[in-house]
């Protein structure tokens, strides 16, 4: 009895494992997918302007190695990126502007993401983060 409730655990622990070996596999796979239909290309201020993520996506590599968006005024930002796809005001004078971006992929989906600009009071980019 002992023998069968131990083989079944090997069993089912082989199971997990190859479950687990397999989702792996299909996750590497996809993002191989991904990049051959999605790869990384120069950044293009009109088509960034176009607010498509994958797009964007495809573009950020390039923009944030070849412009240095810290410490640019408010109004250089919106001419070169066009309007956020969303702006937050906060209460210390602040602005935060978000823009979708995809530059990864989860399983066939993409994963959007925000590339996220915050100004100080008087309008100077002093943060540019990548967060979902």
């Amino acid at each position: 009895m002992k023998r069968k409730k131990a083989l079944k655990v090997i069993g089912v622990s082989a199971l997990i494992t190859l479950a687990a070996v397999f989702l792996f596999y299909f996750e590497l796979a996809t993002n191989f997918f991904w990049y051959l239909v999605h790869p990384p290309k120069k950044f293009d201020p009109i088509e960034w302007k176009k607010g498509d993520p994958v797009e964007r996506g495809r573009m950020l590599d390039n923009l944030l190695s070849t412009i240095n968006l810290v410490g640019r005024e408010k109004s250089q930002v919106l001419r070169l990126l066009g309007r956020p796809d969303r702006e937050v005001g906060h209460e210390n004078g602040k602005t935060t502007l978000y823009y979708l971006i995809s530059n990864k992929r989860f399983a066939f989906d993409p994963w959007i993401e925000n590339l996220v600009l915050e100004f100080d009071r008087q309008g100077r980019c002093i943060r540019v983060v990548i967060c979902d």
